[in-house]
């Protein structure tokens, strides 16, 4: 094995020194990222029979705490921007069958204006909800999730057993992996308050899938081939 190594030209050698370091640069790379994300609990936000989970302090790694911070970020621009004039009314309106108070952007009803929700997934990459309060729980009224049957999920609950449950209704921001309707997400939820009191909240949530394909991208981009599905599809189970 050495004498072969041996016979190659400079250029060969230098080309497998090269492959050999990023290989062994990107599998702890990697492992760090699968190790931070095999630990996280997943904080599941749908089904009354689903467990009650607590949030999980994130110590985590370098590329998680960057991508929560990209979904922070994306989520505050909207704030600040297309929703910066949102508002709610005592108007009640059906939103899939479920009452609730109406709430306006600019005087135009967010249940009417599923577009601003789309282009936000267009523009970022990831989805996007506006919740309004109902009694002691929140309702989407304007979203980018489906639901199994391929509906939109309008007219669901946050639901009290989620993990951001109680900070939310603190008026408290929340942060962390979530599993909606069978997807997972690295997601950031904001209160929105008036008066003290939490009328509504937004939500981020950047794809599972994207985070696993922004990781193999890179080495994809180098040449060293097209990573096989079957491969990040494992990665997906133990994320």
């Amino acid at each position: 094995m050495v004498q072969q190594l041996l016979q190659l030209s400079s250029v060969q050698q230098l080309k497998l020194a090269i492959m050999s370091l990023i290989m062994l640069f990107t599998a702890a790379t990697t492992a760090m990222v699968f190790d931070q994300f095999y630990h996280l609990d997943d904080e599941t936000e749908v089904g009354a029979a689903c467990p009650v989970e607590q949030p999980t302090q994130l110590n985590g790694s370098m590329e998680y705490g960057a991508t929560l911070d990209r979904v922070r970020q994306q989520l505050q621009g909207w704030r600040e921007h297309e929703l910066i004039n949102l508002s709610a009314t005592q108007r009640r309106e059906l939103v899939d069958g479920v009452e609730v108070n109406q709430l306006l952007v600019n005087g135009v009803p967010v249940s009417a204006n599923l577009e601003m929700v789309d282009r936000f997934l267009e523009k970022t990459g990831s989805h996007a909800t506006v919740f309004v309060r109902e009694g002691r729980d929140f309702v989407r009224v304007a979203t980018t999730l489906s639901r199994d049957d391929g509906s939109r999920a309008v007219g669901s609950f946050l639901g009290h057993q989620h993990a951001g449950y109680r900070n939310l209704m603190a008026g408290n921001e929340f942060s962390n992996r979530v599993t909606l309707f069978g997807d997972s997400y690295i997601a950031c939820y904001f209160p929105l308050m008036k008066n003290g009191e939490v009328y509504a909240v937004i939500f981020a949530g950047l794809p599972m899938e994207s985070v696993v394909q922004d990781i193999f991208a890179p080495l994809e981009d180098m040449g060293l081939g097209q990573i096989d599905e079957h491969k990040k599809a494992d990665i997906l189970r133990l994320m």
